[in-house]
């Protein structure tokens, strides 16, 4: 579990809590005294109350995780941002459990409990209706947060920030990033779309492999195929190697969070990216047509442009009788 969410589950539970009764036991002149009939009417009916409340909650999410699974096989560029949205309301549902049952749990030990006037009775008194105005605040905001109707938008926004610096932590110069083109990233990235269709038909028809069959029947050619399920496939068939396949997964969750951001401004090293991977790709679109099988220092693959597997250093033979060499920059010996 995310650590986080481990510290918000400590501190509503035990740590504020505890800071709040102590206090209160500390510096309150005049204690709110209970008899034993108003002890076990609040407790029951806070306890019934906070039960009710959490099964709405579960089944609210339940329905927007529906919703939103709908949404994602309906356009699929909303993947990682609702992968994202249903993993952090997943964490406060585990939370928000966490702190139901403790707090059902104790309103019924102060039920049963017969002694009504010792310190330890007192103390945990106080610290139940806490926790149970802790509960029901958080289900309150819970349920704000799943009716909120740019929650999509604005953690797209949040996401695609947070890649922005962790892309460029190392050499961002004075905390402001690089823009680039909106819409020469947003065409370099449809050319890439197309190039990978186009890649995955011409492989099968050349090997008598069938995409639909290998993995999901009910997909076709060009149609509710999402490009991360290709880019996978190609791997598999080794068609690009794991680092490849990693720099086109992450330029396909960037597109995913800037079309679903407020904002449209691309970072200029994702612009540069996609068209290197544009590249990359046709190459190997090339190297399929004459084939499908890498090229090797020592051999004679023919003239054209050749990139490297490790690296993606673009070499260029001039001459069919040229010899690829070893990668200049990192003396790899395997080529697209």
């Amino acid at each position: 579990m995310n650590k986080n969410y481990i510290n918000r589950i400590f501190y509503f539970t035990i740590g504020i809590p505890i800071l709040i009764v102590t206090l209160y036991l500390i510096f309150a002149e005049k204690q709110i005294k209970l008899d034993s009939n108003q002890i076990h009417y609040l407790f029951s009916t806070s306890a019934q109350t906070i039960a009710g409340l959490f099964g709405l909650s579960i089944t609210g999410f339940i329905f927007l995780r529906n919703h939103l699974d709908k949404k994602v096989q309906e356009d699929d560029s909303f993947r990682d941002v609702v992968e994202a949205l249903n993993k952090k309301n997943f964490y406060t549902v585990i939370f928000m459990s966490t702190l139901a049952i403790l707090t059902i749990i104790l309103s019924l030990f102060m039920i049963i409990s017969e002694e009504y006037k010792s310190f330890f009775h007192i103390l945990m008194l106080n610290y139940t209706l806490i926790l149970i105005f802790n509960e029901i605040s958080l289900i309150i905001c819970f349920g704000c947060a799943m009716i909120e109707p740019k929650k999509l938008e604005k953690l797209s926004d949040k996401l695609k920030k947070e890649f922005e610096q962790n892309r460029t932590k190392s050499d961002e110069k004075n905390g402001v990033l690089d823009e680039g083109d909106f819409t020469a990233f947003m065409r370099a990235f449809n050319e890439i779309e197309k190039l990978l269709h186009y890649l995955i038909k011409k492989t099968d028809m050349r090997t008598g492999h069938n995409y639909k069959d290998v993995t999901y029947s009910n997909f076709d050619y060009g149609k509710n195929i999402s490009n991360r399920q290709i880019v996978d496939y190609l791997l598999r068939r080794e068609l690009i190697n794991k680092k490849l396949q990693k720099e086109l997964v992450e330029v396909i969750q960037y597109r995913n969070y800037l079309v679903h951001s407020s904002e449209i401004k691309t970072d200029k090293r994702m612009e540069e990216k996609v068209e290197w991977l544009k590249d990359t790709l046709k190459i190997i679109i090339e190297r399929e047509a004459k084939g499908g099988s890498m090229s090797s220092t020592g051999e004679k693959p023919g003239k054209g442009k050749y990139i490297c597997t490790k690296c993606f250093t673009c070499i260029t033979l001039d001459d069919d009788d040229a010899i690829l060499p070893p990668c200049p920059k990192c003396s790899n010996t395997t080529y697209f």
